[in-house]
């Protein structure tokens, strides 16, 4: 390992003292980052711009208010530990599931109240995909009947012989 500072720096996200070694870090214009939190910030950035596209789709990009939808988020991912993921979950079961309509001058702040719910519809929702077969129709099969050679009672008394 060959590293590239003594000086030891401050991830931004866990705050975590570390040494730059080759490979264990990446760098940007906020600072030092370790990779696998530099991984958790790319895909919190990247789902907070899939929340705000959908917000965008939902209310038209004129009536988003981005600092009030920005402490919101941040205020739920930190004090409530939801993730944006989620919140953006919640927000299409309120949209879509509940056929709720969505107030921009509010924001998202009905979050929480239906967040369990919301989860609780999404794992109900996997567990049935995962128990369901899916049908196919049964494949129909010609198959021949050969009539079959009873055993009748074959005639013990002629009667052609008796009347003779």
């Amino acid at each position: 390992m060959t590293t590239i500072s003594e000086r030891p720096v401050i991830c931004q996200l866990c705050r975590e003292k570390f040494v730059r070694v080759v490979d264990n870090f990446e760098k940007t214009s906020k600072g030092y980052y370790h990779k696998d939190c530099y991984k958790q910030v790319a895909k919190n950035k990247s789902d907070t711009e899939q929340l705000f596209d959908y917000l965008g789709e939902l209310w038209g990009d004129e009536f988003i208010n981005y600092p009030l939808l920005q402490k919101q988020i941040k205020e739920f991912t930190s004090k409530n530990h939801m993730t944006v993921q989620g919140i953006l979950g919640t927000l299409v079961y309120i949209t879509n599931v509940k056929k709720m309509k969505l107030q921009p001058k509010m924001g998202i702040g009905i979050v929480p109240y239906h967040y369990a719910k919301a989860r609780t519809y999404y794992e109900q929702k996997a567990l049935i995909q995962d128990l369901t077969v899916e049908y196919s129709p049964p494949v129909e099969k010609q198959v021949e009947i050969v009539p079959q050679e009873t055993n009748k009672l074959k005639r013990l008394i002629d009667l052609d012989l008796l009347l003779d």
